[in-house]
């Protein structure tokens, strides 16, 4: 009897040993296929804007394009291939321009250097509006120094006295985090980081906190790939995008669906998507903005640029605008 026990005794010990090496697998397993379905994606995204950005090259030589695979063709591609003709010619922007630009460049770093943070920020916000539409390096240059000046003064701490965006107001009773951002039109994550040294289960009354005005709008730039984050007219942030040539997103104006989440709009558990509906009047579909594979996707953006959004654009009041 005792042999019998000690090998029943052994066998369950192995049954009992044995649940967490499998679990560990079916883990391990459901994790390579996400892995193998987000590289699918961007292997598609990039060759179709490869092709996008040579569809010459693409409609003359059929071998390199892959036959019984539309996504790894763009539209330009799969249509046929247009008479020869010389490309029009780019008139350069003129050399005054060049030399405003570049003044008003210099003004913005000596306003930085001597702390004139607000003078900076509106100099290179209404030089932003003059490149509008260029793509010129002092565009990127002033996206770059907006971007550095906002982090310190528009989504930082500190409050300037001549900042028109941001005050110092004092909590009245009854108020909590979410009506203070929702009376100002922002999330209640920007008013956290606004004021990182605040309790928000304990928000008492005749408490002093900064506040900016809301509310914060996105705008998709198609042509130049990229989608940029406002302040109403004030520039924020810039995030790289990718989209899908094969069906661009519509221009229009759209609005944040979905607000959900721990305050955080528009995330769409458990992939984590910015979901943009078409505003009334407007005849598009709906647009999905996403960091990972899985899922319907039409614009590709980074994790970071992704959930910078989900956290500034509020579903009640925020608005996204997409150009071509």
């Amino acid at each position: 009897m005792s042999p019998m026990r000690s090998r029943f005794g052994v066998k369950s010990r192995r049954k009992t040993t044995e649940w967490p090496l499998w679990l560990f697998v079916g883990l391990l397993v459901l994790w390579g296929g996400y892995q193998v379905l987000q590289l699918r994606s961007r292997v598609l995204i990039s060759l179709a804007a490869g092709n996008r950005a040579h569809p010459a090259t693409a409609a003359s030589n059929p071998s390199r394009m892959p036959a019984g695979n539309p996504f790894m063709m763009s539209p330009s591609a799969i249509a046929p291939a247009a008479p020869s003709a010389s490309p029009p010619a780019i008139a350069p922007p003129p050399a005054a321009l060049l030399r405003a630009v570049n003044a008003a460049l210099a003004k913005a770093r000596l306003a930085i250097r001597r702390g004139h943070w607000i003078q900076a920020r509106r100099r290179l916000n209404a030089l932003l509006a003059r490149l509008a539409g260029m793509n010129l390096p002092q565009a990127k240059r002033t996206r770059r120094m907006l971007t550095r000046i906002n982090h310190h003064t528009l989504l930082g701490s500190a409050l300037l006295p001549d900042d028109p965006l941001a005050k110092l107001i004092r909590v009245r009773p009854g108020w909590n985090v979410d009506y203070v951002a929702n009376l100002y039109r922002i999330t209640p994550w920007i008013f956290l980081r606004l004021n990182p040294a605040l309790n928000p289960a304990r928000l008492r009354a005749g408490q002093a906190v900064k506040i900016v005005r809301g509310p914060f709008n996105a705008h998709v730039v198609l042509h130049a790939s990229r989608i940029d984050l406002y302040d109403r007219h004030c520039y924020v942030e810039s995030f790289p995008i990718r989209w899908n040539a094969l069906a661009p997103p519509a221009p229009g104006i759209y609005h944040v669906k979905k607000r959900d989440f721990a305050g955080m709009s528009g995330v769409d558990l458990p992939l984590g998507r910015l979901i943009l509906q078409p505003r009334s009047g407007h005849t598009g579909r709906k647009i999905f903005i996403a960091s990972v594979a899985a899922g319907p996707m039409d614009i590709f953006i980074s994790p970071r640029g992704l959930r910078t959004l989900l956290r500034t654009l509020c579903g009640k009041y925020s608005l996204v605008m997409v150009k071509p």
